[in-house]
């Protein structure tokens, strides 16, 4: 699968989950497998705030939408003009419909991919924004517990020259290191092996 999957990234796991013959690699953008804060997941949103952004989009879903824009710019430098650029974008799209935002919220609440991320087949980068106020980036380090370590690859027949394939350490959140180049700020796991070129996928 060569393509942006919309939607969130509890479908594109959810996808990678159940047709993993059609990913090559996986890259998520501040996704979770659970969004909803619970004792062993601290690094989530709290319930009650979801609940009365769920209230919230039925009684006055503009307002609601706006008060949402404001908290996605909280902290920034520039948190004027990001807001201003948000708000132009959004009114150049659609008006939402309430319901089926109230059930993309039932979603996040209800969804709990945790105990089968370590299933995942392909190599997976997850990336976290140090100031993202719903996804923190203390999310990796719970979803790096959430991985097996990778199966130890089987050597190459006598006389086989090809390089064997390793796998890439895990990284987590915090580590400003970088993976052979990829981007620091998100773990890379679950890698897979890397072909003889270098390249993991």
């Amino acid at each position: 699968m060569d393509r942006l999957v919309p939607g969130g990234g509890l479908i594109a796991l959810e996808v990678a989950l159940k047709a993993p013959e059609r990913f090559r690699v996986l890259i998520l953008l501040t996704a979770t497998p659970r969004f909803v804060r619970v004792p062993d997941w601290p690094a989530a949103t709290d319930a009650d705030v979801l609940a009365r952004f769920h209230d919230g989009l039925l009684a006055d879903p503009t307002g609601t939408l706006e008060r949402f824009l404001a908290l996605q710019v909280m902290g920034s430098e520039a948190a004027r003009d990001n807001l201003r650029t948000l708000r132009r974008e959004l009114a150049h799209r659609p008006e939402p419909v309430p319901a089926a935002l109230a059930l993309g919220l039932d979603l996040l609440r209800d969804t709990d991919l945790r105990g089968r991320i370590g299933a995942l087949a392909c190599p997976t980068l997850w990336l976290f924004g140090r100031r993202d106020t719903l996804v923190p980036a203390a999310t990796g380090e719970g979803i790096a517990r959430g991985y097996r370590p990778p199966a130890a690859p089987s050597p190459p027949p006598p006389g086989d020259r090809r390089r064997r394939p390793r796998a890439l350490p895990v990284s987590s959140a915090g580590n400003r290191r970088s993976n052979r180049g990829l981007p620091a700020g998100g773990p890379v796991l679950n890698p897979g092996p890397i072909d003889g070129s270098g390249n993991f996928w």
